[in-house]
C-alpha cells in the first residue's frame, strides 16, 4: 500500500469519489418518475414534475399502468407522502422509469418524442434556418435539454425534425403550437366627436356603423403617428380603441435573473413577473398613449391609470397589468410582464415558457405539426446493457493478454482499476456539465479508453525495459512525452467537431476529449507512480 502515499494517487482517489457523488447513483428505483402534469389533470394540485409515484390504490405504479389508468384514485403513495385525492377519470400525467443516475441519456437510449413540423406556406432555405434558430433558442430558454433540431427536404417541401430525449408530447407541443406573435395593447376610450392626442390632435367619430379617425375609416388596423390602432368595441357614445404600443420585435432583452424576475404567492395561487427591455421607439409609443389616460386615485394615494396594459400571445390574452399613475406620459423602456399559476411550479413553468417565446421572437411563418411520435426506451436500454456486457468481455480479454505478456497479476490489476476509474470519472464529468450520453458518446468513451490502455502498456513496457543508460524515471518520462504528444494531437483533431459538427459528431468529440484529458491529467500520473513502486520492489 506504499503507493497510497503518492499525492497523485490521493488526488486520483478523491476525484473518483467526487465523480461518484456527481453521478448520484440510486439503489432504490421503484416507482415512476413524474415528467409532466397537465393543467387539466385531477392531480395538478398534488403532484409535480420530479415526484416519484410508488403506487396507486396500493397497486405498484408502472409507466404502463399510469398511461392507461382510468378510474378512481383513492390512495396515492409518493416520495412526498401519501395522498387521498378521491378523483375519477384519467390521470393527465406523463411518467417514466426512475433514473438510476443523474446522467442524461439521448433519445436513442432513453426514448422520448420525435416531432415533424412544416411551415404553412412556401419558404426559402434562409427562412427555414431562421425558424430552426428561433425554435432552438425557444427550447433552450425554456430549459429543455437533449433536443436535436434539423431540416428535412423532400422534393420542394421543407420540414423540421425535432427530437427530445425523455420528453413528452405535451411538453414539446406547448412550445411548437405557439407562433410566438406577442403584442402589448393599451385601450383608450374616446367619446364620439372628440379627440385624442399623440404627436397631434386626432378627431374620432362614428358614422353609419364605421369608426373614422381624421376622416379615415378604421377598417382593421390604422397607423396613427406611427402607432397601430384597431377597434375594440363601441359602447353608447364611446369608442374604445386598442393602441398596439409594442410587439415582440420591439423586445431587445428578456430578463431572467432574480433581480428582475420572480414568483410570489397571491390570490390562492402564484403570480410571476419579469422585466423586459424594449426599444426606445416602443417606449415613445407607450408615452404618447398614456398621456390620454386619466388617473384613478386609490386609498394608498398612488393611483392607477384608467386603462390596463394587456398582453397577447398569438391573439390570446395572456394577462393584464395596472399602469401606475406615475408612468403617465413617461418613456418606459423596462416594463414588467406578469402572469399566474395555480401552483408555484405552474407559475415557474408559465414564466419560463413566456420568457422563452419572447426571447426567441415569433416564427417567420405559422407552422403545423405533421406527426409526433413517442419512442420507446426499451431497445436503447437493451443496447446499453449489451454494451456493458461487451465492455466487460473486452476488459477480460485485454487483462488476459496483459497477464500472458507480463506474467504478473500485480501489473494487470492497476490496468483494470485505472481503466474503470477513467470510465467513472468521464461519466462523472458528463453528469456535471449535463452532457448527453447517446450512442455516439459511448463510441467516444470506448475510443478514449482504448487509447488509455495503449498508454498504460507503453508505460509498463518502458518500466520493464532494462536500459543501462536511462533510469526508471527517465524511461517513464520518455513514455509520457509520447503520451502527451499523442493526446494533444487527438484533442486538437476533435476540437473542430465541437464547433462545426452536429449531432453524433459533437457528442463523440466532447466525450472523447473528456476521456483523454481525464486519462493524461488524472489517472495516468497515478498509474505511473503505482508501476514505479511495483518495479522498484522487484
Amino acid at each position: 500500500m506504499k503507493f497510497l502515499n503518492h499525492m497523485t494517487v490521493k488526488i486520483w482517489i478523491a476525484i473518483i469519489l467526487i465523480s461518484i457523488f456527481f453521478l448520484g447513483f440510486k439503489l432504490n428505483t421503484r416507482g415512476v418518475d413524474v415528467l409532466y402534469v397537465s393543467q387539466n389533470s385531477s392531480l395538478v394540485d398534488l403532484i409535480k414534475p420530479g415526484y416519484i409515484i410508488y403506487s396507486i390504490n396500493d397497486v405498484k405504479a408502472t409507466p404502463e399502468l399510469l398511461k392507461t389508468f382510468n378510474g378512481t384514485v383513492s390512495v396515492l403513495k409518493t416520495d412526498h407522502g401519501t395522498f387521498y385525492p378521491n378523483t375519477n377519470g384519467t390521470l393527465g400525467i406523463d411518467v417514466g422509469p426512475v433514473k438510476r443516475t443523474k446522467l442524461r441519456f439521448g433519445l436513442d437510449i432513453e426514448g422520448g418524442v420525435r416531432a415533424i413540423i412544416t411551415p404553412d406556406e412556401s419558404i426559402s432555405d434562409d427562412t427555414l434556418q431562421r425558424m430552426i434558430k428561433t425554435l432552438e433558442l425557444r427550447i433552450n430558454t425554456y430549459g429543455l435539454k437533449q433536443v436535436n433540431i434539423r431540416p428535412i427536404y423532400s422534393g420542394d417541401k421543407k420540414f423540421i425534425e425535432i427530437e427530445m430525449a425523455a420528453g413528452t408530447k405535451q411538453m414539446i407541443a406547448s412550445l411548437l403550437n405557439s407562433q410566438g406573435k406577442f403584442e402589448a395593447v393599451v385601450p383608450i376610450k374616446v367619446k364620439d366627436g372628440s379627440s385624442f392626442i399623440f404627436d397631434s390632435k386626432h378627431i374620432v367619430h362614428l358614422m353609419n356603423g364605421t369608426v373614422y379617425i381624421d376622416d379615415k375609416p378604421l377598417n382593421g388596423t390604422l397607423i396613427v403617428d406611427n402607432i397601430p390602432i384597431s377597434l375594440r368595441n363601441v359602447t353608447g357614445d364611446y369608442i374604445n380603441l386598442d393602441t398596439h404600443v409594442f410587439t415582440g420585435e420591439d423586445i431587445k432583452h428578456v430578463y431572467t435573473d432574480p433581480q428582475h424576475a420572480g414568483v410570489r404567492a397571491q390570490d390562492n395561487g402564484y403570480r410571476f413577473s419579469f422585466a423586459i427591455l424594449i426599444s426606445n421607439d416602443a417606449a415613445q409609443k407607450f408615452s404618447k398613449v398614456t398621456k390620454n389616460l386619466n388617473v384613478v386615485p386609490t386609498p394608498q394615494g398612488d393611483g392607477y391609470l384608467s386603462s390596463k396594459i394587456y398582453f397577447y400571445l398569438d391573439g390570446k390574452l395572456m394577462d393584464s397589468l395596472q399602469i401606475s399613475a406615475g408612468l403617465k406620459g413617461k418613456v418606459v423602456t423596462t416594463p414588467s410582464i406578469t402572469g399566474y399559476g395555480k401552483t408555484q411550479e405552474d407559475a415557474i413553468n408559465n414564466m419560463r415558457r413566456f420568457q422563452a417565446i419572447l426571447s426567441s421572437g415569433s416564427l417567420p411563418v405559422s407552422i403545423h405539426i405533421v406527426s409526433m411520435d413517442e419512442i420507446s426506451p426499451k431497445l436503447g436500454y437493451k443496447f446499453l446493457k449489451q454494451s456493458a456486457i461487451a465492455g466487460l468481455i473486452a476488459f477480460t480479454v485485454v487483462s488476459l493478454m496483459i497477464l500472458i505478456r507480463y506474467r504478473d497479476p500485480k501489473v494487470v490489476l492497476p490496468v483494470i482499476v485505472s481503466s474503470f476509474s477513467e470510465i467513472l470519472i468521464t461519466l462523472g464529468v458528463a453528469a456535471l456539465i449535463g452532457q448527453t450520453i447517446d450512442l455516439s458518446a459511448i463510441a467516444g468513451l470506448i475510443a478514449a479508453i482504448g487509447t488509455s490502455v495503449d498508454d498504460q502498456i507503453m508505460i509498463i513496457d518502458e518500466a520493464e525495459e532494462k536500459h543501462e543508460e536511462l533510469s526508471l524515471k527517465q524511461r517513464i518520462k520518455r513514455a509520457f512525452m509520447v503520451i502527451f504528444g499523442s493526446a494533444g494531437t487527438t484533442v486538437a483533431a476533435m476540437f473542430p467537431l465541437i464547433f462545426v459538427g452536429f449531432g453524433a459528431l459533437k457528442g463523440f468529440a466532447i466525450v472523447s476529449i473528456i476521456g483523454i484529458l481525464v486519462s493524461v491529467l488524472i489517472s495516468r500520473p497515478a498509474f505511473r507512480d503505482v508501476i514505479e513502486d511495483l518495479v522498484n520492489r522487484r
